[in-house]
């Protein structure tokens, strides 16, 4: 019988010190060797009266054996279901701060460096999806049904000549976000503001998860900056 059990834990000390935290952590598993980690967390450091800064970290781990892939129709009388099973990483980092100038001009930022990838294995074709017995519902190819080359994967079930033609789903996705804003009340009800945004970002196929190597390529990449100016102005009426 499917079934799956799930538990999850967490625990804070006390927000009135001047360093705090918080901690939670979730796992499942579930069938087949579906599994689900994740771990979050914040750490909250109030340097001086005007200063304050937040970490906040977060990890999450998937293994999902059917995970859906793509879908072949062209040239065949009924379409085709690739399945595989995905080990899922992606680790991420929050910063904010706060910083007090004046009682009229603060300073906040936002930061967000976000890695994550994708590696595939164990590819599984649909044969008959209300099937009682597993090994009717799915063909799950073997390694030497399974042939990568140059990027591309050759899936050719026994007796087959025309193989199953798919670019490796294999992924790893990097982002870098940066917001960046200094607030000037220059009279009650009324503030200027200037923003600075960076936004960057990357897509390989490789599937393989490597946080510091990950983020070295990540900053190679070109930022997009985005200066603003704006105002809210409070008129007496």
């Amino acid at each position: 019988m499917a079934g799956s059990w799930e538990g999850s834990a967490g625990f804070s000390t006390d927000y009135r010190k001047r360093v705090f935290m918080d901690l939670n952590a979730e796992y499942e598993k579930g069938d087949e060797g579906l599994s689900s980690t994740s771990i979050s967390g914040s750490i909250t450091w109030r340097v001086r009266q005007n200063l304050s800064l937040e970490f906040g970290p977060e990890l999450s781990l998937e293994k999902d054996p059917l995970q859906y892939i793509d879908t072949f129709k062209e040239g065949l009388s009924s379409p085709r279901y690739l399945f595989g099973k995905i080990d899922h990483k992606t680790l991420g980092l929050t910063v904010r701060g706060d910083l007090a100038l004046s009682p009229t001009l603060t300073l906040q930022l936002y930061a967000q460096p976000f890695v994550s990838s994708g590696e595939f294995s164990q590819f599984r074709e649909v044969l008959s999806s209300r099937a009682e017995k597993e090994s009717q519902r799915w063909h799950k190819f073997s390694p030497s049904e399974s042939l990568l080359s140059d990027g591309v994967y050759s899936l050719t079930r026994p007796g087959e000549s025309s193989p199953l033609v798919v670019k490796n789903p294999d992924f790893n996705f990097r982002q870098f976000k940066l917001n960046l804003v200094l607030r000037w009340e220059f009279r009650p009800g009324s503030a200027l503001f200037l923003v600075w945004n960076q936004g960057r970002g990357d897509y390989a196929h490789q599937g393989r998860f490597r946080y510091f190597q990950d983020l070295s390529d990540l900053f190679g990449t070109h930022p997009r900056d985005v200066f603003l100016i704006k105002i809210s102005y409070l008129f007496d009426l």
